[in-house]
């Protein structure tokens, strides 16, 4: 667990307050390609490789999973969110 927090905090130092204000946009909005496209300009500031490393996930994956014509799977969107420092936020619409 020590080593998930430091990557969550090394994270946090490369994903600046407007990816953040984004993503929680866009979240918020609930637009799945939108959350996609703009969870992929955030992977590619913080690092492809750099971010594969931290998640185990392949370089490849990654790239396929933030493509524009993809549908990724729940778990795979927490997997990056979650190594990137950020969250999901769900609450009533009214």
């Amino acid at each position: 667990m020590p080593a998930l927090k430091k990557t969550r905090a090394a994270a946090g130092r490369y994903i600046n307050g407007v990816h953040a204000a984004r993503f929680e946009m866009c979240v918020s909005a609930g637009d799945p390609a939108l959350i996609v496209a703009v969870l992929a300009d955030i992977v590619k500031a913080y690092g492809v490789a750099r971010l594969a490393r931290e998640t185990g996930m392949s370089s490849d994956s990654l790239e396929q999973l933030m493509a524009p014509e993809s549908d990724p799977k729940f778990s795979a969107i927490v997997t990056v969110v979650n190594a990137l420092g950020l969250t999901l936020h769900a609450r009533n619409r009214h």
